[in-house]
């Protein structure tokens, strides 16, 4: 992803007036021009809004409604901005659409709101290679020795499905022969065969992908589900990719791969909780337990700053990924970075992957992020053949858990070991990173403000965070309760039990003997759903 896209407002501040929406975003097509033009935003509304709410917001923008996306339930429409930059809004006449987008911010209690962006596919590049001979080594992948980015497959599942959303793939390449390397759910999203690539990136991480299956011992243990969103230029639409995402979570998949990206407006995201994309990728966690994969980006950017998405989500069920060589040193040079944004590190360096059929050589090498991902997609279906039901929690416990520490600028400051990942999904080690909290009824919602704040009942995280934390909760009713604190890969790391009384509570927390990170404060209280609060220990 090398296009940064993006449009500088100011935010306006106005009274509090739709209360159903819960996300919204837009898509520019083209600049506007003096002629009447068109726009499409995505737009999701919450649980809580009837019909009649969504006519009448359709009414006040105007707008026709080009389709839908379920699960999540994201609207495209199209609305129409006349006389060069004047789009209206209940009536009311604002410069852009930029201006109308902030005016239903701030009229409405929204969980997020913001551009639904073109994606891209991150530049990479290419060396020619040899086409390989004999079996395949992680040398040959990587081309260094002694990378331990695959251990060997396991017999409790036996077909893992990955959902591979790219430029889709050329199954004319004799890597691809065995037909049913490909689920019969695979389709494009774009209006062309999902099997005619005319790019080569999603061919290449397919390749990369089956690879990893090989050298693991398998044969053909990894299924693609072949998900096409890019254009042979490598750009999309967001709207695109939540309808692979949909698509994907209801059709079967146990791990997306998103190897594409998008710069978020800094300006525009001061005002933005979830995104369209992000809601999409949520549902897929909370219905299927998806695990998604996604590459941090090639702009050699600290992504804690400058919001490269899908990969600086806030996810529970997604990995960001940056590259390292095989000589293990980070690559500084184009991969993004972030101590809170990305998760780990894998090998993205002169990557060997399956070229275009027809395009000589068969065999290319390509560096970037996107390689990096492919690797960490294929270590974590190796590690899903080693349970009986796949688990996204499980998944990324183990992943980030057995990361090799490097000092990298990233959370884990480590880079893929999955050996290691394999010993932490095996020795109980992220048992408890499957846990999960219940969204709250709309009933529960009502009575305890607290767990509206978003999916989980998560408030927002004390910062900076002091060696003595305090926190504060409301009980609907007296009893005791049992509190747990919980580390980032959802082990219990300190726990114990207090009396509440109905009303607000307080209590205090010693976090002096952890390390600098991300934690979860999880109270059980009676009567009520577990409440979860986040906690950010400050990098020292």
């Amino acid at each position: 992803m090398t296009n940064k896209l993006s449009t500088i407002s100011k935010h306006s501040t106005l009274t509090c007036f739709w209360k159903n929406i819960v996300t919204i975003g837009l898509l520019m097509i083209g600049s506007l021009q003096l002629q009447a033009q068109k726009d499409t935003i995505v737009i999701i509304f919450a649980p809580t809004a009837t019909s009649a709410d969504i006519i009448h917001f359709k009414t006040a923008l105007n707008a026709k409604q080009l389709d839908i996306s379920y699960p999540s339930e994201a609207r495209l429409w199209e609305i129409e901005c006349r006389s060069g930059k004047v789009c209206k809004f209940m009536g009311t006449a604002y410069s852009d659409v930029n201006e109308v987008i902030k005016k239903v911010s701030s009229q409405t209690k929204t969980e997020s709101i913001g551009k639904n962006y073109f994606t891209f596919t991150p530049s990479f590049i290419n060396v020619p290679a040899q086409e390989p001979q004999g079996p395949f080594t992680t040398k040959q992948l990587t081309a260094c020795n002694g990378v331990p980015i695959v251990a060997n497959k396991g017999t409790a599942n036996e077909q893992v499905t990955i959902a591979l959303i790219d430029s889709g793939v050329d199954n004319n390449h004799p890597f691809f022969k065995y037909s049913g390397y490909f689920t019969s759910t695979s389709r494009s999203f774009i209006g062309a065969n999902p099997f005619n690539d005319h790019n080569g990136h999603g061919t290449h991480i397919a390749g990369i992908i089956r690879i990893m299956d090989i050298i693991g011992g398998g044969t053909n243990s990894f299924q693609i589900m072949n998900l096409q969103t890019q254009e042979p230029d490598g750009s999309g639409k967001v709207w695109n990719a939540i309808r692979a995402v949909d698509w994907a979570n209801t059709h079967g998949a146990d791990i997306i791969n998103m190897s594409i990206g998008y710069i978020h407006d800094p300006l525009i995201e001061s005002v933005v909780g979830k995104q369209p994309l992000e809601v999409a990728i949520e549902k897929a966690n909370h219905m299927h337990d998806v695990l998604v994969v996604a590459s941090a980006g090639n702009e050699a950017d600290d992504i804690d700053l400058v919001k490269h998405y899908p990969s600086a989500f806030a996810s529970d069920n997604l990995i960001s990924v940056a590259s390292d060589s095989c000589s293990l040193s980070f690559s500084t040079s184009f991969s993004n970075f972030g101590v809170t944004n990305v998760d780990l590190a894998a090998p993205g360096e002169n990557i060997l992957g399956p070229n275009l059929h027809g395009h000589t050589p068969q065999w290319t090498r390509k560096t970037g992020t996107s390689m990096a991902a492919g690797i960490v997609t294929g270590a974590a279906a190796i590690l899903a053949t080693h349970i009986s039901i796949a688990n996204d929690g499980q998944l990324k416990c183990a992943i980030l858990d057995g990361a090799d520490f490097q000092g990298y600028p990233v959370m884990t400051e480590g880079t893929l070991h999955t050996p290691d990942a394999l010993d932490s999904l095996q020795d109980g080690s992220c048992a408890t990173a499957a846990m999960r909290v219940a969204p709250p009824t709309q009933t529960e919602a009502a009575a305890n403000p607290l767990v509206t704040k978003n999916k989980y009942g998560i408030e927002a995280f004390p910062q900076p965070f002091t060696h003595t934390i305090n926190l504060q909760f409301t009980a609907r009713e007296s009893g005791s309760a049992n509190w747990f604190i919980l580390d980032a890969f959802g082990r219990i790391i300190d726990h114990g039990e207090l009396l509440t009384t109905e009303g607000l509570n307080r209590m205090t927390w010693d976090g002096s003997q952890v390390r600098s990170g991300l934690y979860w404060f999880n109270i059980n209280l009676t009567g009520q759903r577990p409440l979860v609060r986040k906690m950010l220990k400050q990098w020292e």
